[in-house]
């Protein structure tokens, strides 16, 4: 592979590309200043610029801000204009022309209010490409993680169907422990080997989780029927939570303990907040490390994440990135299906 070019505007996304790919070109600027044309017209003078700056390419790869189709937390953004960079990606595809294209976004962005999904399948279709899109699950490929993510696929004059990355990788799910076993009471002296700081509340409802200040009721009730075992708690009761939610809420793994024995849930930039998902580590009390989160993700140890950056830059890159074992299957389907010289 020789990549050559990556396109964002975190910096510290940039850094980390530079790093491990070495690309002949890296972009910091926004895409909608130079990607600048309407569907369907005449490419413009910076996008020609850019186009003489590229020369050839086989494959676009791109993860538009999903932030805006996300249920999460989402009361407002479903018409923020960064939606709009779907199309954006769209426009690229379109100038480029490349012989596959990838779009990677949450699972909501096919029920995106401006149609991104649905108007990009039906341009690409109408200028020459097989396109599909459809949703792959982490954790049937591999990864340790219930992530699910929406991709749209499109191939140059040649048919695509969906299909046809369909399937699992592994016979059973890997859970949690599967990929941060090794890394239990290693914790280093980096931000990338250390947990975030949790306040004195947090800190108390992570002791709480493993046993500390129980009644003899909360003691009773979390035992199996019939079992000797020590008593665990994976989900915080809402009277031990903030106020907001005492009086009900939708998130009862908010604060809650990975289990062992189970794939994490989907690792999201806020994984050093216990107040943002159930992102406390299933044996030690602390939240999961950056590096522990890389590992969710299945970012082998030899990938730099540029260590020394902030705890934020390092939490944005984690929970924002496809996991390389999802990204892998795609590619090697796709590149072994619809080779680059035409095959």
């Amino acid at each position: 592979m020789e990549p050559v070019m990556a396109w964002d505007i975190l910096e510290s996304a940039r850094e980390a590309y530079r790093e491990n790919f070495d690309p002949l070109f890296i972009r910091g600027d926004a895409i909608e200043d130079v990607v600048d044309g309407e569907l369907g017209s005449p490419v413009t003078e910076s996008e020609r610029e850019l186009l003489d700056q590229l020369g050839p390419i086989d494959l676009v790869v791109g993860g538009p801000p999903c932030q805006g189709n996300s249920d999460l937390n989402n009361h407002s953004r479903r018409k923020d204009a960064k939606n709009l960079l779907y199309l954006r990606m769209t426009r690229f595809i379109e100038i480029v022309r490349p012989r596959i294209a990838i779009i990677e976004n949450v699972l909501t962005v096919k029920r995106a209010e401006a149609g991104v999904v649905q108007r990009t399948e039906k341009f690409l279709k109408s200028i020459g490409y097989g396109t599909d899109h459809g949703a792959l699950r982490a954790m049937d490929l591999g990864v340790p993680q219930d992530r699910r993510r929406h991709f749209t696929i499109a191939t140059l004059g040649k048919r695509f169907s969906f299909d046809l990355l369909k399937g699992t990788r592994v016979d059973e799910s890997r859970p949690v422990m599967w990929g941060i076993n090794d890394l239990r009471g290693l914790e280093g002296t980096t931000t990338f080997d250390t947990s975030a700081r949790h306040q004195k509340q947090n800190k108390e409802r992570i002791a709480w989780l493993f046993g500390d200040d129980w009644t003899d009721e909360e003691i009773k009730s979390s035992f199996n029927a019939g079992s000797s075992e020590k008593p665990e708690a994976y989900n915080l009761p809402d009277d031990r939570r903030p106020p907001c939610h005492q009086n009900g809420h939708n998130y009862p793994a908010v604060y809650g303990r990975m289990y062992p024995n189970l794939p994490a849930p989907t690792i999201t930039t806020g994984f050093g907040s216990t107040g943002q998902g159930r992102f406390v580590h299933p044996f030690e009390r602390r939240s999961l490390t950056p590096h522990e989160a890389a590992r969710v993700q299945s970012f082998p140890d030899f990938f730099q994440l540029s260590h020394e950056k902030s705890r934020v830059a390092l939490q944005t890159m984690i929970g924002n990135a496809v996991p390389p074992f999802l990204a892998e299957h795609i590619a090697l389907q796709l590149l072994s299906t619809y080779h680059p010289d035409g095959s």
